[in-house]
């Protein structure tokens, strides 16, 4: 009979820690030089098990989403072996999707005018480019021209402008190029953005 009871509660052990851990996880963006980089950087490493690797869904041709919790006060990257305990991948994307909403629905600060915008999140910083996947808790409060155009060439900060406004696109490159190479933040992508119906995609 002990023997049953134990087995019981180990689930319900296992269940709690998933919990607990799908709580705290949020999605933070990386850029193609950061995954081919990782993907070097740990292949020159023998018997490297690629279970320690971060993992990481890709979102589209040039941005991925890794995942990380911060219970400790620093960020703990989720790595590929871990994945199983938030409950699969598309469990752990969930989760830190519905995780940033309601970690920086409070904590929004859109600044700019004549169509285009910032959108940073103070408090916590490094969410501000991962509000990419979240268009609906911003996109009515910028008031622009065309499909939105996003420039995310570092984590503390998205910039939008509209896809029929060629001037401020104009700017949305040369303030991703210039900001990648040596502005603040861990640095995302250069490349722009376009949300469209169909989703998000690298603008041509």
């Amino acid at each position: 009979m002990g023997l049953f009871r134990r087995k019981k509660r180990e689930p319900e052990a296992s269940a709690s820690v998933q919990s607990a851990l799908q709580g705290l996880v949020v999605p933070l963006l990386v850029g193609r030089e950061w995954f081919a980089a990782n993907e070097q950087k740990f292949a020159g490493i023998p018997d490297f098990p690629e279970s320690a690797m971060p993992f990481a869904r890709q979102i589209t041709d040039e941005l991925w989403a890794t995942y990380a919790t911060d219970a400790h006060g620093m960020w703990d990257v989720v790595q590929r072996g871990g994945v199983d305990a938030f409950g699969g991948a598309d469990e752990l994307h969930r989760s830190a999707v519905e995780n940033l909403v309601r970690r920086v629905s409070g904590d929004l600060d859109i600044g700019g005018a004549d169509g285009g915008y910032r959108l940073q999140t103070p408090a916590e910083a490094d969410l501000a480019a991962s509000l990419v996947l979240v268009p609906e808790l911003w996109l009515d409060r910028v008031q622009i021209a065309g499909a939105p155009v996003l420039a995310l060439p570092s984590r503390i900060g998205l910039v939008v402008c509209g896809a029929d406004d060629a001037d401020n696109v104009d700017v949305l490159r040369q303030y991703s190029d210039s900001t990648f190479a040596t502005g603040p933040g861990k640095p995302v992508t250069t490349a722009l953005h376009v949300l469209t119906p169909e989703g998000l995609g690298v603008l041509g």
